[in-house]
């Protein structure tokens, strides 16, 4: 796949940070060419990863949270956007001693 394939994928997230709706589309590509993509267009890296149903969910976010990506990879590879937008913010747990 090219790197026009990811075109797509980038202007939904540039929309939902713009605030246009874009929910109803999805676009899916190669995990590789998006984390390329992530990583030098938008200057995010990898923050947090969680498993569901055997496929992860990555967060992305720029050093200072002025963006943030949230990425479905998936076991063959292929990575989704779902969802993307500014001002991200990491809030410390909750204590839970009483």
């Amino acid at each position: 796949m090219t790197m026009i394939w990811w075109c797509p994928l980038i202007a939904i997230a540039t929309m939902a940070l713009l605030g246009h709706s874009a929910a109803a589309q999805v676009t899916c590509g190669s995990y590789a060419q998006g984390a390329a993509e992530l990583t030098t267009r938008y200057r995010e890296s990898r923050v947090a990863v969680g498993v569901q149903k055997g496929d992860l969910i990555e967060l992305w976010t720029s050093q200072d949270g002025a963006t943030w990506t949230l990425l479905l990879r998936m076991a063959n590879d292929q990575a989704c956007i779902i969802g993307a937008g500014e001002s991200w913010q990491v809030i410390p747990p909750a204590d839970t001693k009483t």
